[in-house]
């Protein structure tokens, strides 16, 4: 499918780009190409299509228990600069006016 000069041109300028005539020689053809691969792959009729996924397919989950325990919990918060019974204490970020 040939796209004509003018088409390139709106797509160039609604992508806000500086095509030169090479690249919009290029653009066109491989925008051309695409179409009519598109083209073919529509002209293929499938027989009974089948829905590729049933909203009755289950996802088997892994069981919920912690991943670390609280000794590592405890050695990794040695790092942190404060930290209270297992959270880490953060400096306020927002400030509150007392009226």
């Amino acid at each position: 499918m040939t796209i004509p000069n003018d088409t390139i041109d709106h797509i160039a300028r609604l992508s806000h780009l500086k095509l030169s005539d090479q690249d919009k020689i290029r653009l066109a053809k491989n925008l051309g190409n695409i179409i009519t691969f598109i083209d073919q792959v529509n002209a293929y009729e499938i027989p009974n299509p089948q829905a590729s996924h049933t909203q009755e397919a289950s996802q088997p989950l892994r069981p919920d228990e912690p991943f670390r325990s609280d000794l590592e919990r405890d050695l990794i918060q040695q790092n942190a600069p404060a930290a209270e019974e297992g959270l880490y204490l953060v400096p306020d970020v927002i400030e509150t006016s007392s009226e």
